[in-house]
């Protein structure tokens, strides 16, 4: 996927590989939507900027419901790469693995 002139790719656990069918998939009348941003996902290599790999986590409390996994080259600087997701009130996302920083908003 091409984000403004940056490679990105975004994959989605399946709710079965975190603990559940449902966990991570709630009915769509009780759905929040969040906004999902991840900035400075890239390394550094000889001088050059290359793309990196990150692993963020939703998180209802201390429950991990989904995971997400983001392959690409975003920053350095700017304003990121966005993504919404949908789940249930009150999520909230943690970065697990890999480079870059992240927002998770409610919207």
């Amino acid at each position: 996927m091409r984000f403004n002139g940056q490679t990105v790719s975004w994959e989605l656990a399946s709710p079965g590989d975190v603990g559940g069918e449902t966990i991570g998939r709630p009915q769509e009348m009780n759905m929040q939507r969040y906004m999902l941003t991840i900035r400075d996902l890239f390394t550094m290599k000889g001088g050059d900027v290359c793309g990196a790999k990150a692993e963020i986590a939703i998180l209802d409390g201390d429950t991990e419901v989904d995971r997400v996994g983001i392959t690409g080259k975003v920053g350095p600087g700017g304003s990121g790469y966005q993504r919404e997701y949908k789940g249930k009130p009150g999520l909230r996302a943690e970065l697990k693995d890999g480079v870059g920083q992240i927002t998770f908003m409610a919207i």
